[in-house]
């Protein structure tokens, strides 16, 4: 069962604002890779044997990345995001905290923090809200990456089906 995309919109909107990320067209960029990542939080695993988590199905690898080469360089914002992770789930690595990347798989709150700086980070510009082939762009190059599967054709009618 999908998420309703007016409460999942709503928790997106509130963590951005919350860390300092918002606008418009981001949310409309999260929402619709969970659209294509999970089927709007139908599968919060990779289904197969895939390692991907959560409703953006991140992987493991790509979260430790996020991590140990970007947010710990960039401490007010990790600060932020770690304000989202219990103690119990922020762990130890190379001397800096890297949460259990199992957090992704029910935190929507840091999902959304996570999914968020992985766009972030990429050199790309957020397309304008409204140009869905933009965010089809972004979403191929910076999240599912050019070796991805997902296909344009997806990700259109999983932007029309959950999000529009």
């Amino acid at each position: 069962m999908a998420l309703n995309k007016h409460h999942f919109k709503d928790l997106i909107e509130a963590v951005l604002l919350n860390i300092g990320l918002h606008s418009e067209n981001v949310v409309q960029l999260l929402l619709a890779t969970a659209a294509q990542e999970s089927t709007f939080g139908t599968h919060l695993k990779q289904l197969g044997n895939g390692p991907a988590l959560g409703i953006f199905e991140c992987e493991p690898a790509t979260h430790k990345d996020i991590w140990a080469n970007y947010l710990w360089f960039k401490q007010p914002l990790a600060e932020k995001i770690l304000r989202y992770v219990p103690d119990a789930f922020r762990g130890v690595d190379h001397y800096q905290p890297i949460p259990d990347a199992n957090i992704l798989k029910w935190n929507l709150a840091y999902a959304i923090c996570v999914a968020r700086v992985q766009y972030r980070r990429s050199p790309m510009a957020i397309p304008e809200l409204g140009d869905i082939e933009g965010m089809w762009r972004i979403y191929k190059e910076a999240y599912n990456t050019l070796r991805g599967r997902a296909t344009r054709d997806q990700f259109m009618y999983n932007y029309n089906k959950y999000v529009a």
